[in-house]
């Protein structure tokens, strides 16, 4: 009800706030398509910002990624604290690696956790990097990093500064409605081609290991089992369950895609969360070796297929 009347924004677009590193295409893809159908199925719509504040640079691919999946504006934070190559941008186009771009905001205030007060008002305008090309930026306000949301006492600095002197002005406004106008009234904008770098959180490509073999085996299980699935499907021949199977493949993508969290793959989690996805590598494991069985069998009869390390990476 609230999404239909506007007092709640949707945004995102993606199964959850996944690594941009180290997943393949096909993991992207596949986070945005889940994504999306979700947000349509409970809300009724499709998000069209890529929103993703907190994960640790993005691969070059995106754009076009994004783009097909009806996203239309990306903003993120965590790229303003790189420590010795700053960001040049905070309002800009960003191009892929085949031409596609996004209009895209980080916001100048260099925190996602805004308390709201004068002196981060004020430090939003002054660090914009686009002043000149660009008259407003977002400020992203509330106890966001742990939840809790915006409090009454965000707010109330908020309002109290609407329209004060010598105060930038502030408006109270939805993400959409922000890059609707900016695009509009922006001009002469720069543009990024290609990978988004963060600096500051080094080893995301290289901690926890066994996360990075874990991720890239199951993408390369899940794509081989829905192959050869799709094959024994096409043979003309009765498959017993083939919708069931197709729904518990689907399932299977839901629980690797939540394993890509970007707080799991990079290696920045507790060691509750390792023993999660090692139980999960595990169980997913199994079930491929399961339909991957089945679905040989029905294309070449009654062959057993004891080794899933065949179609290993």
């Amino acid at each position: 009800m609230a999404v239909k009347q506007g007092t709640f924004e949707v945004v995102g677009g993606t199964w959850v706030e996944f690594d941009g590193n180290v997943p393949n295409g096909e993991s992207m893809n596949r986070q945005f398509l889940y994504g999306q159908h979700f947000f349509e199925d409970e809300f009724g719509q499709k998000p069209k910002i890529f929103y993703l504040p907190d994960t640790f640079g993005y691969s070059p691919q995106l754009p076009q990624i994004a783009k097909n999946a009806e996203i239309e504006y990306f903003v993120t934070q965590k790229l303003s604290w790189s420590v010795f190559n700053k960001f040049p941008n905070h309002t800009f186009y960003w191009k892929g690696i085949d031409g596609s771009e996004m209009f895209s905001h980080f916001p100048p205030a260099d925190t996602y956790v805004s308390n709201g007060s004068v002196q981060e008002v004020l430090y939003n305008v002054e660090k914009n990097n686009d002043k000149g090309r660009t008259n407003s930026s977002l400020l992203l306000f509330g106890d966001g990093d742990g939840g809790g949301g915006p409090q009454l006492s965000h707010v109330e600095k908020l309002i109290r500064v609407k329209d004060f002197d010598g105060i930038p002005k502030v408006k109270f406004s939805t993400c959409h409605e922000f890059f609707e106008e900016a695009k509009a009234t922006s001009k002469k904008l720069m543009t990024w081609e290609g990978e988004l770098y963060l600096e500051l959180h080094n080893g995301t490509f290289t901690t926890m290991a066994e996360h990075k073999y874990y991720n890239r085996y199951m993408e390369t299980l899940l794509k081989d089992v829905e192959f050869f699935h799709y094959l024994s499907t096409l043979t003309g021949k009765t498959n017993p369950d083939p919708d069931e199977i197709h729904k518990t493949i689907k399932n299977m993508w839901y629980t690797f895609l939540i394993d890509q969290f970007h707080d799991v793959l990079p290696g920045t989690c507790t060691f509750l969360t390792v023993e999660d996805t090692r139980e999960n590598f595990k169980k997913l494991k199994e079930m491929c070796a399961e339909i991957y069985q089945k679905s040989i069998q029905h294309l070449l009869g009654d062959v057993k297929v004891n080794d899933i390390q065949r179609i290993r990476p």
